[in-house]
């Protein structure tokens, strides 16, 4: 089986990353599970989901003010006689309707039968005594002209009922949980969240601080990041550490197949030129790769790349692949690869077949924005170089709302750091030779 083609050569970023996301969506196996509306947050809908009812449910005041029938809202005569209060939640059963009578209503209350619109408490006049900042019932009240159905909010304004909520293939945010609540829909259908196996280590990567056996030793910062920004896409994570023995990776990785089953494997390092390249060697061994791929990528940071088809049993013998994408090691490139290949797969998860429809960048999120800092930048010769940086929406010259981006003018792949104070990662094009207010494609680093 071939999950994946990359031609002979060089690879642009924007052909690998189809072939990153191609493969993945063969392997990405997501039934269906319903889950409460209150775990749902970042989750994919595997349903259409429509209103069971209006909302807003009745016709309820837009302010704290005084309720007045269409006719007393346009009518000569500006003084009324003061009702009874319409506190929300309140009944309005029994209220009379009377083109000189109003209601004293407060904000999201119900419209009482017969009224149709609503001055702001601030724009009336008591002409008698109070209760608080509101006429005192049974006194006179002097409010302006307004029109039926001012500061009225009316019955399906927001939808309407079988309107639809959300599509399937919808990543649920918190505006989503909030209209879900407001409708009464306790549960919904989701896609299985992925889960994702990450590898990291090698013999110069501790796996705890009791492994800093000399000066040579360094943390584990690859791990953590990987598996934070996997958690943050929705993800179920397992983290491997793992030493230079390729047999012992092998060993791990079978195991963890079968009790585990990932539907995408990360690792960070291992797949370059050394002696020691434990994922290359490890993947030369196992039984289970049905496909690799071991190569450069023309882009800088991130140009070594690993893309590897899994076919492994799970631990009820059930047959299963998976796709495993080898990152490179250094952290910066990990952050970097990991933004343009494997996020889009994350964020697409439930709804991949639409999604392969789309463009490599457009899939990524890519945006677009004009060159701020430096007032000078030039390319690499022959690689598009991605550089981290800032994005913040502000005026432009000629008065516009646009995106002004600020490269960092270091490019270490080994600044983490540096990396963690950037909101935006920037593609400096080949070749390129920029001034300030050059266009520019730029990713977000912190969606």
């Amino acid at each position: 089986m071939t999950a994946f083609e990359l031609s002979a050569g060089t690879p642009t970023p924007e052909e690998y990353a189809d072939a990153v996301f191609t493969a993945a969506a063969s392997s990405l196996d997501l039934k269906a599970e319903t889950i409460p509306f209150t775990e749902a947050l970042g989750r994919t809908l595997a349903q259409r989901l429509t209103a069971p009812g209006p909302m807003p449910p009745f016709a309820n005041s837009q302010m704290d003010g005084y309720a007045l029938t269409a006719a007393a809202a346009t009518r000569e005569l500006r003084e009324f006689t003061v009702g009874t209060d319409v506190p929300a939640g309140g009944s309005t059963a029994g209220l009379g309707v009377d083109d000189d009578t109003v209601y004293p209503i407060m904000t999201g209350a119900p419209l009482p039968s017969g009224y149709s619109a609503v001055v702001p408490e601030e724009q009336a006049q008591p002409l008698g005594a109070r209760e608080g900042t509101f006429a005192a019932a049974g006194t006179r009240v002097r409010l302006p002209r307004t029109e039926p159905g001012r500061f009225v909010r009316l019955p399906g304004e927001d939808v309407a009922a079988g309107q639809t909520l959300a599509e399937a293939g919808t990543r649920l945010n918190a505006a989503h949980i909030g209209t879900l609540a407001a409708h009464g829909i306790s549960s919904v259908e989701v896609t299985r969240a992925p889960r994702v196996l990450i590898i990291t280590g090698g013999e110069e990567i501790a796996a705890d601080p009791e492994h800093l056996r000399h000066s040579s030793v360094i943390r584990d910062a690859n791990g953590p990041m990987l598996a934070a920004m996997v958690e943050r896409a929705g993800a179920h994570v397992r983290h491997l550490h793992t030493g230079d023995d390729p047999a012992r990776l092998s060993q791990l990785l079978t195991e963890t197949f079968a009790e585990f089953t990932p539907d995408l494997v990360l690792s960070s390092g291992g797949i370059s030129h050394g002696k020691f390249e434990v994922v290359r060697l490890a993947c030369e061994r196992m039984p289970e790769v049905t496909q690799a791929w071991f190569g450069h990528v023309g882009q800088q940071p991130g140009g070594p790349q690993g893309l590897i088809s899994l076919r492994f049993s799970t631990a009820a013998g059930r047959e299963r692949t998976a796709t495993w994408v080898a990152l490179p090691g250094n952290p910066v490139s990990t952050l970097v690869s990991y933004r343009l290949f494997v996020h889009p797969v994350l964020r697409h998860a439930g709804n991949t077949e639409a999604a392969l429809a789309l463009s490599a960048p457009v899939r990524a999120g890519a945006r677009t924005g004009v060159l701020n800092e430096p007032d000078e930048l030039t390319g690499l010769a022959d690689k598009v170089q991605f550089r981290r940086g800032t994005a913040a929406a502000l005026p432009w010259k000629d008065g516009t709302l646009t995106t002004e981006l600020s490269v960092d003018p270091a490019t270490g792949s080994h600044q983490l750091h540096r990396a963690s104070n950037a909101n935006a990662l920037i593609a400096i094009p080949a070749g390129a030779r920029l001034s300030a207010g050059a266009q520019l494609t730029w990713y977000s680093l912190t969606e």
